[in-house]
């Protein structure tokens, strides 16, 4: 399918290309294809603790989180609550704050 594409609207008379329009949209397609394989995708890491995370279980996922540095741009640690231990936030701001500590941020 040819169409005419206006190239130059402001000059006069105003500049037109006759283009086959299915080779255009395969080029644009190909260029936008392109520009995706050579895009940088940032990776986050997402850890997730309880307040009544013990000793044990917190090490392995602070090594865990120690292990995603190198490989990920960047770690979250999260803190979830479920049903009544969101009226003890203490809890888990104690938490984030030993996390925040151990990491030595």
């Amino acid at each position: 399918m040819l169409i005419w594409l206006e190239i130059a609207s402001t000059a006069i008379p105003p500049g037109l290309r006759l283009m086959d329009y299915g080779k255009f949209k395969y080029q644009e397609q190909k260029k936008a294809a392109d520009a995706k394989s050579k895009q940088t995708v940032i990776e986050i890491k997402k850890v997730k603790f309880r307040p009544g995370t013990d000793d044990g279980d917190y090490n392995i996922k602070m090594r865990n989180i120690k292990r995603f540095w190198p490989m990920a741009t960047s770690a979250r640690s999260l803190c979830v609550f479920r049903g009544r231990e969101i009226t003890h936030q203490e809890t888990g701001m104690a938490l984030l704050n030993r996390i925040r500590t151990d990491l030595w941020i």
